[in-house]
């Protein structure tokens, strides 16, 4: 009697679902991650602004080595259209 009561508390136990923490710690590291990518994202954003300083180093650059003459084929495409421009700059 008590080998058949030991029996079906071992298989009880072995059915009954047990509660781990184990999903705590899958949302605490999923959260890290997305904190991370988002501070990657920003930090690498605002390494990429254009500011007056770079624009007016690209300017001086331009106009020291930049070239006089050139010529401009840009393609505008839309979803319904396509728009072509060609610009010809001189001197």
């Amino acid at each position: 009697m008590f080998l058949a009561a030991a029996v079906a508390q071992e298989r009880d136990d072995f059915r009954r679902p047990r509660g781990g923490r184990g999903w705590i710690w899958f949302f605490a590291v999923l959260t890290i991650l997305a904190v991370a990518a988002i501070a990657i994202q920003l930090w690498f954003n605002t390494q990429q602004q254009l500011t007056p300083q770079r624009l007016a180093d690209a300017r001086r650059k331009w106009n020291e080595k930049g070239p006089r003459d050139y010529d401009l084929d840009y393609t505008l495409s839309r979803i319904d259209s396509k728009d072509q421009y060609h610009v010809e700059v001189r001197d």
